[in-house]
């Protein structure tokens, strides 16, 4: 938790950080800041904002658990798959609209 316990504490929890989405990179941006930031001893996740055009995607049957896959190019071509995984409830096997889980896939560049 954030440790708020009176109206004192949260009229004064200020924000710890900004992040700029109005900079937008390529795919190949993207990775090459991963890279770097597990060679730094990161974990590799990056924030990053880019811009795509969506050219398929492909809806799971409700229930299934698969990934809802949608395929994009980003400005320099580069094909990025956005998956994004709605969690089943366990009681009724019915799509659960709680929580949503996404990530970008970014295939690899053949060398």
């Amino acid at each position: 938790g954030l440790g708020i316990h009176t109206v004192g504490q949260l009229l004064f929890h200020l924000p710890s950080g900004v992040v700029d989405r109005q900079i937008l990179v390529t795919a190949e941006a993207a990775a090459a800041a991963s890279i770097e930031s597990k060679k730094n001893g990161g974990d590799g996740a990056v924030v990053a904002s880019l811009a795509v055009t969506v050219i398929a995607h492909s809806v799971p049957e409700l229930g299934t658990g698969r990934p809802h896959r949608i395929e994009c190019l980003d400005s320099d071509g580069a094909q990025i798959d956005l998956l994004y995984f709605v969690p089943v409830g366990r009681d009724t096997g019915q799509p659960s609209t709680r929580a949503t889980a996404a990530w970008i896939q970014v295939p690899p560049t053949p060398v």
